[in-house]
C-alpha cells in the first residue's frame, strides 16, 4: 500500500514538473511565437508566381489556384494556433508576460494589470484561425482565381481596401468623392495575414467571431459554412455574398483540400 501510494505520489510530482515546464517554455517562448513572421518554411510568394497554362481547362485551373494558396493560409493559420496555445497556456497558470500585453494590444482589447478573465475571454476569441475552406473561398471570388489587377500587381488576395493616398491601386471604377485604394502587399504572405487580422479584430465581423466562439466552447471545430453567415458586411453585396461563398465551398470542396484530388 506505501509503495503504491510512493509511486502514484512519484506520478504526482512528475505531471506537475511537465505542467510546469510547459508553462515555463510558453512564458519564454512567447514573444517568440508572437513575433515569429517566419513563413513555415514555404517562403514567400508573389501572385505572379502562380502560372496558368494556356491549355488548362476550368478544373485545372482551380486546382491550380488551391494549390498555389493553400500553404500561405495553412501557415498563417499555424502562426496563430501557435499564439493561441501560449495565451491559453499563460491563462491557465494566471501569468501576464509583456508579450501577452502586446498582443492584446495588437488584437486591439484593452488591458488591465493581469488581465481581468473578460479581456483573456475577448483576446481569445480574436486569436484563432479560419477555416480553410472559406479562406480559400474567399480569395477565388475576390481576385477571380487570383488573375485580378488587384492580385497580380498588388499581392492583394481579399480585395481589401485601404485608405491613405498611395497605400494601393486605385479601382477604375471608383465613384467620385471616393477615396479608397485596394491595398498592396509585397507578398501573398502579407497578404494572407492582414485579411486574416481584419477577420480576427474588426467590428464588420463580430458576429462571425461571435460564432466561432460558441463552436468552440462546444468542443467543436468551426463550419466554414456556418461562418461564412457572418461575412455579409465584407461586400456590398450582403447575404448574396454570403449564398456565393457557400456555393464555392460546397462546389469545390475536393480540390480546396486537396489540388491531387
Amino acid at each position: 500500500m506505501v509503495a503504491r501510494e510512493g509511486g502514484a505520489t512519484a506520478r504526482n510530482i512528475v505531471f506537475l514538473l511537465a505542467a510546469a515546464i510547459l508553462v515555463l517554455l510558453a512564458y519564454l517562448g512567447g514573444q517568440k511565437a508572437y513575433e515569429d513572421y517566419a513563413t513555415g518554411g514555404i517562403g514567400y510568394v508573389r501572385a505572379v508566381d502562380q502560372r496558368f497554362d494556356d491549355a488548362m481547362d476550368r478544373r485545372a485551373r482551380k486546382m491550380a489556384f488551391f494549390a498555389f494558396l493553400r500553404p500561405v493560409v495553412m501557415a498563417e493559420n499555424r502562426r496563430i494556433e501557435g499564439l493561441r496555445r501560449n495565451l491559453i497556456a499563460m491563462r491557465t497558470a494566471g501569468l501576464t508576460a509583456a508579450w501577452v500585453r502586446a498582443a492584446a494590444k495588437d488584437y486591439g482589447i484593452a488591458w488591465t494589470g493581469a488581465g481581468t478573465g473578460a479581456e483573456w475571454k475577448a483576446l481569445l476569441q480574436r486569436v484563432d484561425t479560419m477555416p480553410l475552406l472559406l479562406a480559400l473561398a474567399q480569395s477565388a471570388i475576390e481576385t477571380n482565381w487570383g488573375q485580378s489587377r488587384f492580385a497580380r500587381q498588388g499581392n492583394n488576395m481579399f480585395g481589401q481596401w485601404c485608405f491613405k493616398a498611395g497605400c494601393g491601386l486605385v479601382p477604375g471604377k471608383r465613384a467620385s468623392g471616393k477615396k479608397h485604394e485596394v491595398a498592396a502587399y509585397d507578398t501573398v504572405n502579407a497578404s494572407v495575414r492582414a485579411y486574416l487580422k481584419n477577420i480576427n479584430t474588426g467590428a464588420a465581423y463580430r458576429g462571425l467571431r461571435d460564432i466561432r466562439l460558441q463552436a468552440r466552447s462546444q468542443g467543436k471545430e468551426p463550419s466554414a459554412i456556418i461562418l461564412a453567415t457572418g461575412l455579409a458586411r465584407y461586400s456590398e453585396q450582403g447575404s448574396a455574398y454570403v449564398d456565393k461563398i457557400q456555393a464555392m465551398i460546397q462546389n469545390n470542396r475536393s480540390l480546396m483540400l486537396d489540388a491531387s484530388l
